[in-house]
């Protein structure tokens, strides 16, 4: 993978061009890539193509704003996953909280202060980069279900104490990748 390939995409939607420039500015320096979009619209259309890394959306933009972009990024399963934070001159609470309700995971209040919108993308990235590792680790445990099954088949077939404990054991891993973590049936 190129150095150009490991950087984190960023993309900046705001109906307001000096608002694009400056968030490019400051974010484009910091080696992520950024694409700026004027409207949701043709930012959801280019999201579906290329999936960012992370989204920072204006709440107030003509058209479509900023909470029905993110609502139709969350309805959207290839797209759900992908941090939204808002960005707004507006600073009533009831906002962040609408803001926060239609799937954003933070909000930056305008004029923006650089190292708090680099600070924020950072925890996000941070935090969604881990989501992801967490994801794999689980689908991994969940595709090596089926050996652990065959395995205990086998050990409880030998029906000795000490394989009946290990089938135990495994029959607790197995529930335990299900969710439904059971008592062992037989004491130490």
């Amino acid at each position: 993978m190129s150095e150009e390939e490991d950087k984190a995409t960023i993309m900046v939607v705001d109906d307001t061009p000096a608002n694009l420039k400056l968030l490019d500015s400051m974010l484009r320096p910091r080696g992520y890539r950024v694409q700026v979009f004027p409207r949701g619209d043709l930012a959801l259309e280019a999201a579906a193509k290329n999936h960012p890394d992370l989204i920072l959306l204006d709440v107030s933009m003509p058209v479509m704003d900023g909470y029905e972009v993110c609502r139709r990024l969350k309805a959207d399963e290839a797209l759900r996953d992908i941090p939204v934070l808002f960005i707004s001159a507006w600073q009533d609470m009831a906002d962040k909280a609408k803001a926060l309700a239609a799937g954003g995971v933070d909000y930056i209040t305008k004029p923006f202060q650089f190292e708090e919108v680099y600070a924020r993308v950072q925890v996000q990235l941070e935090v969604s980069g881990r989501r992801h590792e967490l994801r794999v680790a689980l689908e991994t445990l969940h595709g090596i279900r089926p050996a652990l099954e065959a395995i205990l088949a086998d050990v409880e077939a030998a029906g000795t104490n000490d394989t009946l404990r290990a089938a135990d054991a495994l029959r607790q891993l197995i529930s335990r990748l299900d969710g439904t973590e059971k008592k062992p049936a037989l004491d130490s």
